[in-house]
């Protein structure tokens, strides 16, 4: 059965099942090629087929991009955790809503709350990588897609200094290849003078699709015609508190399952002795076994 035509509809779960193992198939054939032994488990495979719209190949395409990206950033994301993270996850620039936009998950980037002498830009990237790898485990995000704002009110020359095009590179790839999401729509508001220098070397590293999904504000009410000011803090214009906007059983979430994330990359590390385990029924077919590695919750 071809599983690659574009999905109109949420398959009925024989069909996922099935779209699941075709796609376990291919990761595992491909596997000797990676720079690290890629997951089988179903709940890893799930996000890259669901964000996917439920195209085999494209969630192959995906799951090879997420770990080019590992490979890039491997000795920089190797066991973190969000303990190591305190500062920058409760008032970093980075925040999750607490609601949500038309079933997206909507994220907050305050230029303003980056004080670089107090956090340092690599402890905003790895927050932001783990506040985005827990919300793409939900079913609902990985199907709707998530929204960012970046409100950039208060850039700094000290700012940007430390957003050469190299770090730029790795954030951006990042955020476009390294996680599992769909981005809906990227929102940017409140841009200084000096934004517009960083915004032409973003460019440059975007997918295309991506730059078509940038929207450029010069007001709160421009952003208010795409996000509802019902579900945003007062520096955007909305009607909430920060702590009322912000999810902050999120953050307990993550703070809660600390050890999970210290181990979650450590899981996509070949063994030592030998190569991820395969075995083949009688006929030779190749019968899939979850990589011993695999992190569950």
């Amino acid at each position: 059965m071809d599983f690659n035509d574009e999905a109109k509809h949420v398959p009925d779960q024989n069909i996922f099942q099935l779209q699941i193992e075709e796609l376990r198939h291919k990761v595992a054939e491909y596997d000797f090629q990676f720079p690290v032994t890629a997951r089988l488990d179903e709940p890893f495979l799930s996000k890259f087929l669901r964000t996917k719209n439920y195209v085999v190949d494209e969630a192959f395409k995906s799951i090879r991009r997420y770990y080019a990206n590992v490979k890039r950033n491997l000795s920089f994301i190797n066991g973190i955790r969000p303990s190591d993270f305190t500062l920058a996850m409760n008032e970093g620039p980075l925040v999750i809503l607490k609601q949500r936009s038309k079933g997206r998950r909507v994220g907050t980037i305050h230029a303003s709350k980056w004080i670089p002498k107090e956090m340092s830009l690599r402890d905003i990237q790895l927050s932001a990588i783990i506040l985005y790898e827990t919300v793409i485990e939900e079913q609902q995000t990985q199907e709707k897609g998530v929204v960012v704002i970046f409100d950039l009110k208060g850039l700094s020359f000290e700012q940007a200094r430390f957003l050469t095009p190299r770090e730029l590179k790795r954030i951006l790839l990042t955020g476009q290849d390294g996680v599992p999401a769909k981005i809906s729509e990227v929102h940017i508001i409140n841009q200084p003078p000096l934004y517009w220098a960083v915004h032409k070397i973003s460019l440059s590293f975007l997918k295309e699709k991506i730059r078509q999904r940038i929207h450029l504000h010069y007001s709160n009410e421009s952003l208010h015609k795409h996000i509802d000011p019902a579900i945003l803090p007062s520096t955007l214009g909305g009607v909430l508190s920060e702590k009322e906007s912000r999810d902050e059983e999120l953050l307990q979430q993550i703070f809660s399952k600390n050890m999970y994330y210290e181990r979650f990359w450590n899981a996509g590390k070949a063994p030592k002795h030998g190569k991820l385990r395969r075995k083949r029924s009688s006929n030779g077919d190749l019968l899939m076994v979850s990589h011993p590695n695999s992190v569950t919750t």
